[in-house]
């Protein structure tokens, strides 16, 4: 596991990609609301419908959030570099 400085950094640097990652991980892996989802990243459900239709990207902090994003060990980081690369943009 890498660091949540680079972690968040790899996120920062790819967050155009991070919406559909997002949604996939949410509503698949980890079977969260977007709700719930809103309430572990302190951030409104608003916010993270617009994150997954990519009508806006994460912040710095949100990008440090979702580094350090877990649920029964299974990482957010480790889901979005998976998915990065079967997109090919890794």
């Amino acid at each position: 596991m890498v660091s949540f400085e680079e972690a968040a950094s790899f996120i920062r640097q790819a967050k155009d990609s991070v919406g559909p990652a997002l949604l996939v991980y949410r509503s698949k892996v980890i079977n969260f609301s977007r709700e719930r989802l809103s309430r572990e990243l302190g951030v409104s459900s608003k916010t993270i419908y617009r994150w997954e239709r990519s009508e806006a990207m994460p912040n710095p902090l949100a990008c440090d959030r979702l580094a350090r994003l877990q649920s029964s060990g299974k990482w957010f980081i480790e889901f979005f570099k998976k998915y990065m690369q079967e997109q090919g943009k890794a």
